[in-house]
């Protein structure tokens, strides 16, 4: 743990106890002269050995705002702990052993913008505690173990704007709610089960600015959805079944600055798409069916583009 200033000025006390970023400790007993510091407003036990007792020394620190206990053995036992912090904004329990079954001990927290619980065995359960959580804006789900029952509970959190889903047992049916948050800003959906049929639900998500749609069976058909979500900056379409075609259908993304490609079916014929972007600033178009040709076209119409490209990356055994 980094040394405090001892030095006699009220400024540096105010800087250690006011300001302090982050405070990480790996020994169980040392939690306890948290408490001395009531005014600390961020926190991190990371990786550390907190226990449920030792997150129960938090509860006098009535000033934090963000708090990361991720990758630690945490469990649903341990939220009650957080109730009295009323004043909390961020809360990282991603790579615990949270399962959301004591999701209800956080109803309290009316400040709460920001939850992850990413890689965790989160059942389809938690997400009615999570749905009541009206102040949400950021969610993480990433690789849990719900379902398109469960996405139901979020359609109503009208504030929020980033949600990832990657990696979870998710379709159509969860787009379906997934459409009516019509504050969404950022979009994941990488490694999931949705169609291009599910995709029309979220046409009317006109404030996307970023979406993951990576290792999906989306495809050119898709683009139709994707061609009119006007504010998209990112897009993420690796290992996709998007060709040529689809891609045609989103040149008309005239505010699209990064796009990733890597192993979709695209030949020098579809490069003229993307000439058309004059937006970008950035493609990944490693394994594609692109030659040397089309990428030197591409670069000649881009110049201020970033384009990741090589050559022997189109061999068949390194498209797999």
């Amino acid at each position: 743990m980094a040394a405090v200033d001892r030095r006699p000025c009220h400024a540096s006390r105010r800087t250690a106890r006011r300001r302090l970023a982050r405070f990480v400790t790996n020994h169980r007993s040392r939690v306890a002269i948290l408490r001395e510091l009531p005014q600390l407003e961020e926190l991190s036990l990371r990786n550390t050995e907190i226990s449920d007792l030792g997150l129960a020394q938090l509860s006098a620190l009535r000033s934090l705002r963000a708090l990361d206990v991720s990758h630690t053995l945490l469990a649903d036992s341990a939220l009650a702990a957080l109730a009295p912090l009323t004043n909390l904004q961020v809360l990282d329990l991603s790579h615990t052993l949270v399962d959301g079954t004591g999701l209800g001990a956080l109803a309290g927290l009316r400040s709460l913008r920001e939850i992850a619980l990413a890689n965790t065995p989160l059942r389809d359960e938690a997400l009615e505690h999570l749905g009541k959580l009206s102040t949400l804006e950021k969610v993480s789900l990433q690789y849990t173990d719900i379902t398109d029952e469960a996405t139901v509970h979020l359609s109503g959190l009208a504030k929020l704007t980033y949600l990832d889903l990657s990696g979870t047992d998710v379709g159509d049916g969860s787009l379906a709610a997934i459409g009516k948050l019509s504050q969404l800003e950022d979009l994941q959906l990488n490694f999931t089960r949705f169609t291009n049929a599910g995709l029309k639900s979220i046409a009317g998500l006109t404030r996307l600015k970023r979406l993951g749609l990576s290792h999906t069976a989306i495809g050119n058909g898709g683009m139709d959805i994707v061609g009119q979500l006007a504010s998209l900056e990112s897009l993420e379409l690796d290992h996709t079944k998007v060709g040529d075609a689809g891609l045609a259908k989103i040149a008309g993304l005239t505010k699209l600055t990064d796009l990733a490609l890597d192993s979709v079916d695209l030949t020098d014929a579809g490069v003229a798409h993307l000439a058309a972007i004059r937006t970008l600033r950035q493609i990944d178009l490693y394994h594609t069916l692109v030659t040397d040709k089309g990428f030197d076209q591409l670069k000649k119409a881009l110049p201020d583009c970033r384009i990741h490209y090589e050559r022997d990356s189109a061999k068949r055994e390194r498209r797999s």
